[in-house]
């Protein structure tokens, strides 16, 4: 996460989250800190008041206290070196000019004396500037996601804490503003959406999956001052993060919880996206991954523990699995010959690098019922053993089966291991009653069929 130029998915899914639940928890926080009017149209007498009331530390939620301030500017504007400097042309004019939020607070510390990085960075939230305050309980959030090394308090500590926030806004698309009172409000705000305070309250944080001190939580059972403050590499390695995964190695790479927890895209309060599919995938929980196209979305939530939302994106993603899979048109036709059924399935196997091992069910007027992949790796017995190859097979009643496999190197001719593994198939099928009509070894742009070559009988 240190890498704040290109943050990671997990860093901007922890700030959509953290935003999202301080939303909820008090839907008028973006409307209360929203600029009236943009900060170059904000009259200069009023930016006199708040920064007359950044330099004092006043409080100017309401129309009586930012009166009050008013009076009390004016009548001081004299003793007060940079009073007039705001409210002139001059103001909006050098301000424009700046590159960033941490050259406007180094501006305005210039032209008004004794002014501290956090007052300077106070008034120029205040006036609806772009710019976050860097106050200690911010860095303590920076440095709980590894953003800072530590909470630094000096006027260099600040201004990378500023910096940093600059960074973090522009580089996940969020407003400066927005994120610094979303921030403010997670870590110091009201009506319950302060969770990551002096002591986090990791136990209820919405982003606790995508933080060190939060991931922390879930594997040692402890947070706050108990949790070490570790960073993402630490506890997970950034290899075997899903989506991270998937861009590396592909959708094939990954095992069925990392798919599912693609899905989720989050825990369920108490575990963690990954352990949650595991869950989900356990036999004796849902009746395991065969099952779970058969679950309704109350059944996933109360049997999985997944919410709503996660129910519903399961059972969307199971249908659209189902329906590239469900017979078409085209599956009418009869397989009569390897060469329909190599053209059928060709596509599949293009660009595998690793040999995947299919059944096709086939009803007695030999249609497609459904094909399946049973597996992945170089053939062998335990691998591909008759019990799994023919258990779907009988679950659907299928009358014959075709066995299909691909050989990366683009040669299909078969090994001793796949002649082996056909025998034990095709003696398999009969004592169970289901014909092996032919198994296929797939390559570039051939086949070989053990049917056609008369390698299907059992010696």
């Amino acid at each position: 996460m240190t890498a704040i130029g290109n943050p990671s998915l997990q860093l901007v899914e922890a700030l959509d989250a953290i935003r999202a639940h301080c939303l909820s928890e008090d839907p008028t926080l973006s409307d209360r800190h929203k600029p009236p009017v943009p900060w170059q149209e904000l009259p200069g007498s009023e930016r006199r008041t708040l920064l007359f009331a950044a330099m004092e530390d006043l409080p100017v939620e309401t129309p009586a206290e930012r009166r009050e301030i008013r009076l009390r500017a004016k009548a001081l504007a004299d003793e007060h070196n940079g009073l007039d400097w705001v409210a002139s042309d001059r103001f909006v004019a050098e301000l424009n000019g700046v590159p960033g939020p941490v050259s406007a607070t180094s501006l305005v510390r210039r032209k008004v004396s004794g002014l501290t990085p956090a007052r300077a960075a106070r008034f120029l939230l205040l006036i609806g500037f772009e710019i976050a305050l860097p106050s200690t309980a911010t860095q303590r959030f920076l440095q709980r996601l590894g953003l800072l090394e530590k909470v630094d308090t000096s006027v260099r500590g600040r201004d990378k804490t500023i910096q940093t926030l600059g960074d973090l806004a522009v580089s996940s698309g969020t407003p400066l503003r927005e994120l610094h009172f979303t921030v403010e409000a997670f870590t110091i705000g009201n009506n319950g959406t302060a969770v990551c305070g002096r002591d986090p309250e990791c136990g209820r944080c919405p982003a606790r999956q995508y933080c060190p001190t939060g991931r922390s939580y879930d594997q040692l059972g402890v947070a706050g001052k108990s949790s070490p403050a570790k960073k993402l590499t630490e506890v997970y390695a950034p290899e075997e993060l899903p989506r991270e995964k998937l861009q590396r190695l592909g959708p094939e790479g990954l095992s069925n919880a990392e798919l599912l927890a693609i899905l989720l895209r989050k825990g369920n309060g108490k575990l963690h996206a990954v352990a949650l599919a595991n869950h989900l995938l356990k036999e004796e929980v849902t009746g395991g991954f065969e099952r779970l196209p058969q679950l309704t979305i109350s059944e996933l939530q109360n049997l999985g523990g997944v919410g709503q939302v996660q129910a519903i994106t399961i059972k969307a993603a199971l249908e659209l699995a189902r329906r590239l899979t469900a017979p078409t048109e085209a599956d009418t036709e009869r397989l009569t010959s390897s060469r329909i059924i190599f053209n059928r399935l060709r596509n599949l196997f293009l660009h595998q690098k690793t040999e995947v091992f299919m059944i096709v069910l086939v009803n007695s007027k030999n249609e497609v019922l459904r094909q399946v992949e049973i597996s992945r790796g170089t053939l062998t017995q335990s691998l591909v053993h008759p019990r799994e190859a023919f258990q779907l097979a009988i679950r659907e009643s299928a009358n014959a089966v075709i066995f299909v496999h691909n050989h990366p190197s683009g040669d299909p001719t078969p090994s001793r291991q796949d002649k082996i593994i056909t025998k034990r198939l095709v003696e398999a099928g009969e004592l169970l009653g289901i014909r092996v009509l032919d198994h296929l070894v797939i390559g570039r742009d051939t086949y070989y069929s053990f049917s056609d070559e008369g390698d299907l009988t059992p010696d």
